[in-house]
């Protein structure tokens, strides 16, 4: 048993739009070198959920720390640490092929 604290800690999570609740209390805990898979069926929430851990969005209730700091107070630097992985990429369409490119290159 691993007596550390979570590198990533999902605290009563909640989000939703107008009257429908995308996520409703989510508690998750993560521990340094572990590998998780978030699975659900369409519209569970897993992009929502995944947002929220990133930073991208601020959920109406709840919290997320990464290495114990709160990911929606953490100085860009900090969250500078946090990655998605993404199924599909989100490109600017008036931006070329090359352009695309050199953009992902200076990131």
């Amino acid at each position: 048993m691993n007596s550390a604290p979570p590198l990533l800690e999902v605290r009563g999570l909640c989000i939703g739009r107008g009257a429908q609740r995308i996520l409703d209390a989510v508690d998750v805990d993560i521990a340094s070198g572990e590998i998780v898979a978030l699975l659900g069926a369409n519209g569970a929430g897993k992009t929502t959920l995944a947002r929220c851990v990133a930073g991208l969005m601020r959920p109406q209730a709840g919290s997320v720390r990464l290495d114990g700091a709160r990911v929606d107070s953490a100085h860009p630097a900090s969250r500078s640490a946090l990655g998605m992985a993404v199924n599909h990429w989100l490109l600017p369409l008036e931006l070329s092929g090359n352009e695309c490119v050199q953009l992902f290159a200076r990131a």
